[in-house]
């Protein structure tokens, strides 16, 4: 009985440990997955990151200037859907908080 307690344990942590990895992984997608720099003569919209400013939502397929303060980055979205954090794609010393953002899907291809 023991025995087989002690294997069912051990296969529960086994599980678990393996599963990490991909939870992790979910939380932060990689650069690659979430779009690439574009001109600033390309954005469709822009969004101004306020002092108060927690997150931002786009849409798949949008091209969005962001501004804050001085600085601006401008940035294509054609990744899939889902949350991502801003400091993966400002530019370094863009930003001076985390800032969530949200892909939401293409509302051209909702039909």
């Amino acid at each position: 009985m023991k025995a087989k307690l002690l294997l069912s344990g051990m296969l529960l942590i086994g599980f678990c440990t393996i599963s990490l990895p991909s939870a992790a992984a979910q939380r932060e997608r990689p650069l690659k997955l979430l779009g690439q720099p574009a001109a600033p003569a390309q954005a469709t919209r822009t969004i101004v990151i306020k002092p108060n400013t927690k997150y931002v939502r786009v849409a798949s397929g949008e091209t969005i200037k962001f501004v804050s303060s001085d600085k601006d980055f401008t940035w294509h979205f054609d990744g899939p859907e889902g949350p991502f954090t801003m400091s993966q794609i400002a530019p370094p010393g863009m930003l001076d908080r985390p800032i969530k953002g949200y892909v939401d899907p293409n509302p051209q291809y909702l039909h």
